[in-house]
Order: structure tokens, then sequence, then C-alpha cells
């Protein structure tokens, strides 16, 4: 059996900074820009220990991808508002 390859990838500034989210996305294949919503609970669903945060979102941070010669890393752009969702007809 066939064992998928696992990167790492860093988050730099904002506040996810610090943390390092296992892939298993080859870093080329990588999103140049990424939106992560943020509330009380988004690590442990980044971890897998919830499915979805049950809190209010109070933003997104974008984050753009910079390559190094080590591993990938995603600095920090801003926090913008939560994109509001219509919900019914």
């Amino acid at each position: 059996m066939r064992r998928e390859k696992v990167y790492t990838v860093q988050f730099i500034g904002g506040p996810f900074d610090g943390h390092v989210q296992a892939v298993r996305i080859r870093p080329c294949d990588l999103a140049k820009l990424v939106a992560l919503p943020v509330s009380r609970e988004i690590f442990q669903t980044l971890s897998g220990d919830r499915p979805a945060p049950e809190t209010l979102v109070t933003s997104e941070a974008l984050y753009q991808l910079e390559s190094t010669r080590n591993s990938p890393c995603y600095r920090f752009l801003k926090a913008i508002a939560p994109v509001a969702t219509q919900t019914g007809s």
C-alpha cells in the first residue's frame, strides 16, 4: 500500500501566527491566496476535533503563499469582515 506524502505549511502573522498545518497537497499545488474564517473554535476544527465552528465567525484572515527553500508558508495580509450569507428565500 502506497502512503501519501505529508507536507507542512506554517502561518506567519495574524490570528494563525505560528500555526503549522499538515497537508497532503504538494507545495507547488497550494492555493496562492487563502481566506480562513476566524472564530473561537477554529483551531479545534483545523485539528479535526470539531467538524465546523459552532461560534460566530468574527472575521476572515487573508494569507498569501510564500515559497521558501525549506518549506512553504502563508503570510498574513489582512483581516476582513466575514461574508454574510443569506438563508431562506
